[in-house]
């Protein structure tokens, strides 16, 4: 999305936003003097339709307090917080009755609490934004009116839950405000959208995406800038509130809410190759007039069943499996590797190739697909239902798959992939993370899969749904699709219900192939477990003793190898060193590298977590002499389950970078 930048405040509100804190004038309050102050009451004609409500549980829903008025009819939930919320009726009789029964209403035998609405009321508004993130109210599938055939359907569920154009316009006051505010410390910044938002697939419940663009004087390496932005942001309550940096992630960012436009906000500062994501997705989606409502509906699928989110699906992971989908024959768009074999596109970002053909004539050669829209939605469906996620990596680069068990070996990708080739071999980055239960490379910055923090559990969910909207796909062919919104949106798979598996108490590493054939020295293998020893014993304080030393295994089946040269250890779990976001404020600012800051802050919890009991557990380093690997395993044999179970997520986490890091003087110049 383009933003136009103009010089000067933004003054954009919404009615029905929380009171005092939704109702202020954006950046023309930056004085200390306008601080805190509210414009004049405006009651609006809509504002006697709504009412406050407080008193309900600490972990309500908005479909909660939906279903404690059912008895009016449809109602609203225009705002929504942990102290109170805002319920809007669609009569204002309804409206003076709901007040009139205050206490005989209740969520879970708490009595709510009824108040009329005053757009100048101020009741524990400040207390609300600054407690919680606000929340934004979603379209409910059971809201939508699915009445008709399936053309008519997609456009209803499209026009209803696809944000605005008017919130799409207002959205360049968040960015100017930004662009304002942080230009107070940083001259010249400029605030880029990119995700949702600027590619056209915004839906009502989005956030917004947003790369601050530093002047080249402003940058310095290692310069965490999200928590300078952090306190310059939170110096603006009247305009930013539920400031929450997270320095520490993948990409950096400050996550945000804006309140005159009513919207949450990340904020990233590290890299650009994200706003060169969206140019991609934003074109290549709008070369067939198909593709947005048949990517919006698939976005609210997903969504709806929460197969979207912090720790699932991204939008943008998503999206490229959608992209991919288009690939395969008979193809929607080219490959991205195809889009960029004319040099004259190249744009450089950080190592990676972001650039690439914008010529549309070029773009209708690949278009052999004429299938409609539910044909196409269903063959989405059938495609990663039967998509072999457990051996297969989705390559939108290449456009077609490749296996997994290539990235062991670099020299056995394509040619085409000679950018990351050269991008691992020269330890400019980390290899792509190939072991992953569903593998999707992003296609400018190939070492990336955008899907590797999902689990095994989110993933076998994942690839039922896949199933399960297949299935309702071709049950519905004959009728041509006239329920197939109705079963894949308000029903779900079949619940399977499993035995507690065994592997709780099983944890493998096994580091990627290749990664050590840089190390100079030929004792490869003492020099990973010198450092191994240093991460667990110094840096996670976890207790070692030998009990097998250099046993060379022959034919081991757990290994796969017969040259594998193993060390055994009885190892003791002291403390939950993995615990240690409390810690983080104290020694960011240290100027240690992350090894030593972690040994620090394992030193602070181990002082703190006196109760803690211990985990005792087998840990074996097994070392494949031929092929240069490594595999770590680590089986319980005493203690809490669920501590084990963060244990193994944490150094699966963490294990890999943490000793490429510190092996790095060993490698090859």
């Amino acid at each position: 999305m383009e933003v136009t930048r103009q010089v000067g405040p933004s003054n954009q509100g919404d009615a029905t936003s929380p009171p005092a804190e939704a109702h202020v004038y954006s950046t023309r309050h930056f004085t200390n003097s306008n601080r805190g102050k509210k414009p004049k009451d405006n009651l609006s004609v809509a504002d006697t339709l709504k009412v406050y409500v407080t008193g309900f549980p600490r972990n309500t829903k908005i479909s909660d307090i939906k279903n404690a008025f059912s008895s009016y009819g449809k109602v609203k939930v225009p705002f929504y917080g942990p102290i109170f919320a805002v319920v809007a009726f669609d009569d204002p009789e309804k409206t003076k009755d709901a007040i009139l029964q205050s206490l005989k209403h209740n969520i879970l035998g708490m009595p709510l609490k009824i108040r009329p609405f005053l757009s100048n009321q101020n009741v524990d508004a400040k207390r609300n934004s600054e407690a919680s993130k606000i929340k934004g109210e979603g379209i409910e599938p059971s809201e939508l009116n699915l009445t008709g055939d399936f053309k008519s359907q997609l456009v209803t569920l499209v026009s209803t839950v696809i944000i605005s154009e008017n919130k799409l316009n207002n959205l360049s006051n968040l960015y100017k405000d930004l662009e304002n505010v942080l230009g107070t410390y940083w001259q010249g910044c400029k605030a880029i959208a990119f995700g949702s938002t600027a590619t056209g697939l915004g839906i009502i419940s989005s956030d917004a995406d947003c790369f601050i663009e530093l002047p080249e004087h402003y940058k310095s390496e290692n310069n965490v800038y999200v928590n300078r932005a952090k306190k310059i942001l939170m110096e603006y309550p009247n305009i930013f509130t539920h400031i929450k940096a997270i320095p520490h992630a993948h990409i950096p960012i400050v996550k945000l809410f804006h309140i005159p436009t009513n919207t949450n906000c990340d904020l990233s500062f590290k890299t650009p190759l994200g706003c060169n994501n969206s140019k991609l997705v934003a074109f290549l989606l709008k070369t067939d007039e198909r593709l947005i409502p048949v990517m919006i509906m698939i976005k609210y699928w997903a969504h709806t069943h929460e197969l979207s989110g912090s720790g699932r699906l991204t939008n943008y992971a998503l999206t490229m499996l959608f992209i991919f989908y288009l690939q395969q024959a008979p193809s929607v768009l080219p490959s991205v590797e195809f889009l960029q074999r004319d040099s004259a596109n190249e744009v450089i970002v950080d190592g990676w190739n972001a650039g690439f053909l914008k010529d549309e004539n070029a773009y209708k050669s690949y278009n052999n697909n004429t299938l409609n829209s539910y044909d196409m939605i269903g063959g989405f469906f059938d495609f990663y239902a039967n998509f072999n996620f457990k051996e297969d990596v989705v390559c939108p680069f290449l456009g077609y798959t490749i296996k997994k068990k290539l990235f062991m070996h670099v020299d056995e990708l394509p040619d085409e992939m000679y950018r990351y080739k050269n991008n691992v071999t020269e330890n400019n980055v980390l290899p792509f993370k190939y072991q992953t239960p569903i593998c999707i490379q992003d296609p400018f910055q190939l070492c990336h899969n955008v899907a590797s923090v999902i689990g095994y559990r989110k993933a076998e969910e994942i690839k039922a749904f896949f199933v399960f909207a297949a299935e309702a796909y071709n049950d519905q062919k004959s009728v041509d699709g006239v329920d197939f919104l109705k079963s894949v949106l308000l029903k779900k798979p079949p619940v399977q219900r499993k035995k507690k598996s065994l592997n709780n108490n099983y944890h493998m590493i096994k580091f990627f192939d290749g990664v050590f054939e840089k190390i100079e020295i030929p004792d490869w293998i003492s020099v990973v477990q010198d450092f191994a020893l240093v991460f667990f014993e110094q840096v996670c304080n976890i207790k070692l003793t030998k009990t097998v030393v250099n046993d060379t295994v022959t034919g081991d089946a757990a290994t796969s190898s017969k040259d594998t040269q193993s060390y055994k250890y009885k190892g003791t779990i002291t403390n939950a060193f993995w615990k240690q976001k409390q810690f983080n404020e104290i020694y960011k600012s240290s100027d240690d590298n992350d090894v030593k800051k972690q040994i620090c802050i394992t030193k602070e919890i181990m002082k703190t977590d006196e109760q803690f009991n211990n985990i005792d557990m087998n840990v074996r380093m097994c070392y494949e002499k031929d092929l240069k690997t490594a595999t770590f395993h680590f089986r319980l044999l005493s203690g809490d389950i669920e501590a084990f179970k963060e244990f193994g997520k944490f150094v699966g986490d963490i294990l890999m970078e943490w000793l490429l890091e510190m092996l790095k003087p060993h490698f090859r110049k």
